[in-house]
């Protein structure tokens, strides 16, 4: 489960924002509550009819082509769970086409599955036939700089955080194993340059 309100709070000083692959709409659902001005999109029709009955301002579109056409028209771009679909070969033009979407100072927040987590990249993330590969942060970070942003931010989505007990559980795996136990989605935080 993301954590969307801690995305929200870091985008919705910068509208409007893209909701890169919207789903089902949760993060629209949030902006709407809040008064933050978003649209989304996305390939699935079915998820566009439900958010369009939602009344909220969505496309069906490919990303790539969508920002292709949308030069300096975004504050901020929320992408969960959309970089691992995409064509590997594609993640370089994808990050330079959020560079060139975003108006002066504007956000990328981009949400993955966690490749230090061994659940995640042992089982879950190979279960959806559509997962093309994963991205471990410190390439995601090299990735977001040589599209012109700067990192803000990485780490771990804090709904998904190790809490109590479990921080005590995360200490005797990484002491077995090493560093492989952090919570299932790992997030980046940009800003364009």
């Amino acid at each position: 489960m993301i954590d969307y309100a801690f995305y929200h709070s870091k985008l919705a000083q910068h509208p409007p924002i893209l909701d890169a692959g919207c789903g089902d709409g949760a993060f629209l659902t949030l902006c709407h509550a809040q008064g933050t001005k978003a649209e989304g999109i996305d390939i699935d029709a079915a998820k566009i009819a439900a958010c369009r009955k939602q009344g909220y301002t969505v496309q069906k579109a490919d990303i790539i082509s969508h920002l292709r056409n949308s030069k300096k028209r975004y504050g901020a771009i929320f992408a969960a769970h959309l970089i691992e679909h995409l064509e590997p070969k594609d993640v370089p033009l994808f990050l330079k086409l959020c560079h060139q979407a975003l108006k002066p100072e504007g956000r990328l927040a981009l949400v993955t599955p966690n490749s230090k987590n061994l659940g995640i990249i042992c089982d879950s993330f190979w279960r959806d036939p559509e997962h093309k590969r994963p991205y471990p942060r410190s390439l995601l970070k090299e990735m977001f700089q040589s599209a012109g942003f700067k990192v803000v931010d990485t780490g771990i989505d804090p709904r998904s955080a190790p809490r109590g007990i479990f921080w005590v559980a995360k200490l005797v795996r990484r002491a077995l194993v090493g560093n492989y136990f952090e919570g299932p989605d790992a997030y980046v935080l940009a800003e364009k340059l």
